[in-house]
């Protein structure tokens, strides 16, 4: 329990994540575990690797609909 900040919860398909699972904290107990069965729980430093690794940090929009750029 004291090291519950090191810890995040990393979704395992982005495509049907609703939503991140620290902003459901005032929902009911229910939503929110349904959103935590969509995930795996990593430590902050794995979760930041894979996010990067696999353009996790980009908005999904951004991934599935890229937009041409010159850059």
């Amino acid at each position: 329990i004291k090291n519950v900040a090191m810890f995040a919860w990393d979704h395992i398909d982005r495509t049907i994540k609703t939503a991140n699972v620290a902003r459901l904290k005032t929902r009911k107990a229910e939503t929110v575990q349904n959103e935590i069965d969509k995930c795996q729980l990593v430590c902050h430093n794995c979760h930041a690797m894979k996010s990067m690794e696999q353009n996790d940090h980009r908005p999904i929009d951004k991934q599935t609909n890229p937009q041409h750029t010159l850059f």
